[in-house]
């Protein structure tokens, strides 16, 4: 009979009749009345999860009498997969907005996590229960409770396990996503609250091998965009905590990023999460060595080359160039204009060429110039070339190469166009002292209106100690 009305919910022209005939209500006491029926059981769990079809009829369904009900007989019925996989299946449909609450008032995770950790090779079951976690975890308001019944390490569980099952790998790097993924905050937690939550939420996918197992996904699915694009966000995200540097500077790790923006470099938000990964962690030596070692810098470099016309691809491949420009630790630093010592042009100004001779010679100049020609009114982008370019000319080689090139007009266009912006102005002043002692420089500042640019802005930002420097040095260049 439960069959029979499942299979007739099915038709459109019965659908309206079933639901008024009462079995939404009839099915349910089905669970209370032969609890000791797997069968039966099994059965009227799939027709609940069938009929949860819309979220008025989820609401409908979802009371805390149906909910303690098909967790008690999950329980009871715990050596059936079939009850299990359907109780899951069941559950799952249940969840919106307005039902979450029910559904974690009846205990319903620390439920899944005993199936989910029981039946670890059950391919359905792993597939739901990793979902119906997702399902409550996409609700601010209760992704702690999903993070502290141990989610992340059940997903890292079942993606190792199940591999090559893609159902159950999808679920697994959707439901590790979800966990590190920043979303509005809720209403009653306080700004300090909502980033203690999310920080935990990202630890503990980090602490459970994450990383690793969303690396191991996109390499067994080399050629699957919905895997790589949904793990690719999965590792941004992670990115923004230094816990996960180490994890995701691993050889084997970082190729597998890196070789995804080759296999689909044609498909624009896959390159923007691989770029957006790479310039959150390349902040160390160690980093950017494994970076160059992949070979980073020349994928960089070819996705700027394809992507001119997305300006932030541009910007996040100038950034990436300055942090490998400047990956050694020793710092520049020049007389401020009041005669002070030790103010840093730019934070991250090396005085070790090695890095930024690799840049250059790859083509980074050129590839900067030519951003910044495209995009003069972006002051974004502007302010990321001259930082790279500042960065780059810690090595005499590149810095001739920037004369040469014509970057010093560049540079002046730059802080000209985006005069209100201070952070453009000050890096641009930084780019044109980095190369003020270069051959051939004085002739092509004053030809691009370098000492115009320079007094304008110290106008504008007088307290800025860089453009201060530039201004009062502009008579010895």
């Amino acid at each position: 009979a439960i069959k029979a009305l499942a299979n007739m919910y099915h038709s459109d022209a019965n659908r309206d009749n079933l639901l008024n005939s009462g079995a939404l209500e009839e099915v349910p006491l089905a669970l209370q009345k032969f609890s000791h029926c797997a069968d039966v059981i099994s059965t009227a769990l799939i027709s609940i999860a069938t009929f949860s079809a819309t979220d008025e009829l989820r609401l409908q369904l979802c009371t805390h009498e149906l909910v303690k009900s098909i967790v008690s007989n999950m329980f009871l019925l715990r050596q059936s997969s079939a009850v299990q996989e359907a109780g899951c299946w069941a559950l799952a449909n249940l969840v919106t907005s307005n039902t979450t609450p029910t559904l974690v008032e009846c205990n319903v995770i620390p439920a899944v996590h005993s199936v989910l950790f029981r039946e670890p090779l059950l391919e359905n079951l792993q597939t739901m229960g990793c979902m119906l976690l997702y399902n409550i975890a996409c609700s601010q308001v209760y992704r702690l409770d999903v993070v502290l019944a141990g989610a992340a390490k059940l997903a890292v569980n079942a993606i190792r396990r199940l591999v090559r099952n893609e159902k159950v790998v999808m679920a697994g790097v959707k439901l590790l996503t979800i966990l590190s993924h920043e979303s509005p905050p809720r209403q009653a937690a306080t700004s300090q609250e909502y980033a203690e939550e999310l920080q935990l939420g990202r630890l503990s996918v980090v602490q459970a091998a994450g990383v690793e197992s969303l690396a191991a996904a996109m390499q067994v699915y080399d050629r699957d965009a919905d895997v790589h694009n949904m793990a690719l966000l999965a590792m941004h995200n992670l990115s923004d905590i230094a816990a996960s540097h180490a994890s995701l500077a691993v050889n084997s790790v970082m190729e597998v990023i890196l070789q995804s923006s080759g296999v689909f470099r044609n498909q624009q938000s896959i390159v923007d999460k691989v770029l957006a990964t790479m310039e959150a962690i390349l902040i160390s030596k160690q980093t950017v060595d494994v970076f160059i070692t992949c070979g980073g810098l020349h994928i960089v470099m070819s996705l700027m080359d394809q992507y001119k016309q997305i300006v932030c691809i541009q910007t996040r491949s100038a950034v990436i160039m300055a942090r490998v420009a400047s990956s050694d630790a020793n710092i520049k630093y020049w007389k401020s204009y009041d005669g002070s010592e030790g103010v840093p042009v730019s934070p991250l100004c090396s005085t070790s060429d090695d890095k930024s001779l690799c840049v250059a010679k790859a083509g980074g100049i050129w590839l900067i110039k030519s951003a910044m020609d495209a995009w003069r009114g972006n002051p974004p982008l502007q302010a990321a070339a001259c930082q790279a370019l500042t960065c780059l000319a810690s090595s005499d080689i590149a810095a001739d190469l920037m004369v040469k090139g014509d970057c010093i007009s560049a540079i002046t266009s730059a802080m000209l166009t985006c005069k209100e912006y201070e952070l453009v102005q000050e890096r641009g002043a930084a780019a044109l002292i980095a190369v003020s002692n270069t051959s051939g420089f004085t002739a092509k500042f004053y030809r691009a209106h370098g000492d115009v640019a320079a007094i304008a802005a110290f106008k504008r930002f007088p307290k800025c100690e860089v453009i201060g420097y530039l201004v009062q040095h502009i008579h010895t260049f």
